[in-house]
């Protein structure tokens, strides 16, 4: 961007940001000298070299900001090289919100390529990583202020679902512990499904691990209909009794077709935890293993 004497910018943060853009811009660097509400000037970082730079801007009597005074660089060259703002947010976060907007899984190596590529300049990882990250907070918030608002999305859910079944719980310091959901329509649809039932859970790569737990049935079509699923701290026998007792509740309870059918097959992977639950819970089902985590198992080991 350009930058000339007598530019009027709404205030002085966005003159701020605007001439701090330009000097970076430019490979060159800066020294603030005063930065307060109504003024904002920056010199060389080497003044000692007699270096005359210097640009100012300050606060008019309508409320806008006027660029009131800029002289060139007159050091060596070598005064800005590895200059630190390259490299900090300010400067990075403009240059890839679009991208990471489109896409928050964009590799870091793709971000220090693309600022390489289109702005001639070289970062670090580290740089990148936190550029990454900072715009998925500013794009998504914190995944811990998502906790803070299950109560909220519980809420929601039953005015716009009031049939669904959900099960939200908490730890005696109100933090959050487990969430199971089945929405009304697949409630309707399990009496019309086959006898079949497949579970299972995966860990979220986020910062907090949680894990997702899934039940899946299969239509008259052979198409796999979900049936519900839930978020826990870990996969474990205790959270699969809970799953399994919640799916139940949520399709019929004690007189339900999971309960009382003799011929539901359950199919899972050999999750010990899981194994025990089934038992528990579902005595009158076979239980059956996938053969496709057999087979990875085999090749694992």
């Amino acid at each position: 961007m350009a930058l000339h004497i007598g530019d009027i910018f709404s205030s002085v943060e966005v003159a701020k940001d605007a001439i701090n853009r330009f000097i970076v811009d430019s490979r060159e660097s800066y020294m603030k000298e005063t930065s307060n509400k109504r003024q904002y000037s920056v010199t060389c970082r080497t003044q000692s070299s007699g270096c005359k730079f210097s640009i100012r801007c300050g606060l008019q009597k309508d409320g806008n900001a006027r660029v009131s005074k800029m002289s060139p660089h007159t050091c060596n060259p070598r005064t800005h090289y590895k200059f630190k703002q390259l490299s900090s947010l300010w400067y990075l976060l403009p240059h890839h919100r679009a991208s990471i907007s489109h896409n928050r899984e964009i590799s870091v190596a793709q971000i220090r390529a693309n600022e390489k590529e289109q702005w001639a300049n070289d970062i670090n990882y580290m740089a990148a990583y936190r550029t990454r990250e900072a715009l998925r907070i500013e794009l998504d918030g914190k995944e811990e202020d998502d906790f803070a608002r299950m109560n909220d999305l519980g809420a929601r859910i039953q005015d716009v679902d009031p049939q669904s079944f959900l099960v939200l719980e908490s730890t005696n310091d109100a933090r959050f512990s487990r969430f199971f959901f089945a929405p009304n329509a697949l409630r309707l649809a399990v009496p019309h499904l086959r006898p079949f039932i497949a579970l299972d859970a995966c860990h979220c790569s986020s910062r907090y691990r949680q894990t997702l737990m899934i039940a899946v049935g299969i239509d008259g079509n052979n198409q796999v209909v979900p049936l519900c699923w839930a978020i826990c701290q870990k996969e474990d026998c205790n959270n699969w009794r809970w799953f399994l007792r919640c799916l139940g509740s949520a399709h019929g309870g004690m007189r339900g077709p999971f309960a009382t059918r003799k011929d539901l097959v359950i199919m899972s992977d050999r999750e010990k935890g899981l194994d025990i639950a089934v038992q528990e819970m579902l005595p009158t089902a076979t239980h059956s293993y996938c053969a496709q985590h057999i087979a990875a198992n085999i090749q694992t080991k």
